[in-house]
């Protein structure tokens, strides 16, 4: 058989593709002699340079888009001066090293102070301005006590000094002092994102407030529920109240609806729903006491009647 005239064909020559822009990143990390998890960490943060500008090339930004993403950095991040330093670290080598485009000294931008991290948590979990206020007092009188020191380097050891601090030279009262612990404990759960675990302080005590009671000679005393022989609602939530000659004038019943909007709104009307319930309701309570008070002019007898 003859040789055929027809042409060859020419077998196509494949050009290499360059390796991608991540790749080279990685590639020239480790020429630098950087271990396996920098390297690593120094591609995660080019990457997220890249997804921060909407996928554009690097080569298509400027100094003033590099600057932007390091103010998110600071402001994102947990722990914003050790990301901030691996984020321009990244950008140094993507520009420098890969590109071999200068854009010029980096910025360092400052993280927002610690209180204002906190501020900007509460209103965003619509926590009330006077929450803020007294929560941002506290954590700055916890700053103070133990020297400035960020509360990061601090735990639940430091965090018990400071509520037994308060209890014992302080003298707060136990309301003051749970503010005090609300304060340290929404701080690290929702702020830094640390478990405090178990601690123990020692705890401010609660003073002891006797029921205020009116005697059928219209005098005001103090008693117990063990005094009582009426086993109403009234007497239960009267342990919640503190009412002195000030707060009734003039046989006026008013006190009775004041004092316990101290307490909120509502528990306020809840009290002032069941004292009402069982002063106006329950003849027999008025039968008992109008026969006992009749002869010494007791207020509340003479207007049940």
């Amino acid at each position: 058989m003859g040789t055929s005239l027809l042409p060859q064909p020419i077998p196509q020559i494949i050009a290499p593709q360059p390796p991608r822009l991540l790749d080279q990143v990685a590639q020239a990390a480790r020429q630098r002699g950087a271990s396996e998890p920098t390297t690593t960490q120094l591609v995660s943060w080019a990457r997220a340079y890249i997804l921060f500008h909407g996928k554009r090339h690097p080569r298509h930004l400027r100094l003033s888009d590099a600057t932007r993403f390091l103010e998110h950095v600071v402001r994102t991040e947990k722990q914003p001066l050790p990301a901030l330093e691996s984020a321009r670290s990244a950008l140094e080598l993507l520009y420098g090293t890969v590109l071999g485009i200068d854009l010029g000294e980096l910025p360092r931008p400052q993280p927002p102070r610690l209180l204002d991290q906190m501020s900007q948590v509460l209103r965003v979990r619509h926590y009330s301005p006077r929450t803020e206020a007294c929560y941002l007092h506290w954590v700055r009188q916890f700053i103070l006590f133990h020297g400035k020191r960020h509360p990061r380097e601090l735990g639940a050891a430091e965090v018990e000094q400071f509520l037994t601090h308060l209890a014992v030279k302080g003298h707060v009262s136990a309301s003051t002092q749970n503010q005090a612990l609300n304060a340290l404990v929404f701080l690290y759960q929702q702020v830094l994102e640390i478990d405090l675990g178990r601690f123990d302080a020692v705890r401010a005590r609660r003073p002891k407030r006797l029921p205020v009671v009116l005697a059928p000679d219209g005098e005001i005393k103090h008693g117990t529920l063990g005094n009582e022989t009426d086993s109403y609602p009234a007497d239960t939530y009267g342990l919640m109240l503190s009412i002195d000659r000030r707060d009734v004038i003039n046989d006026d019943l008013g006190a009775i609806t004041t004092v316990p909007q101290k307490l909120g709104c509502g528990s306020g009307l809840k009290i002032n729903d069941v004292f009402w319930t069982t002063f106006l309701n329950i003849a027999a309570f008025f039968t008992r006491w109008k026969s006992s008070s009749t002869r010494s002019g007791n207020w509340l007898s003479q207007r049940a009647g």
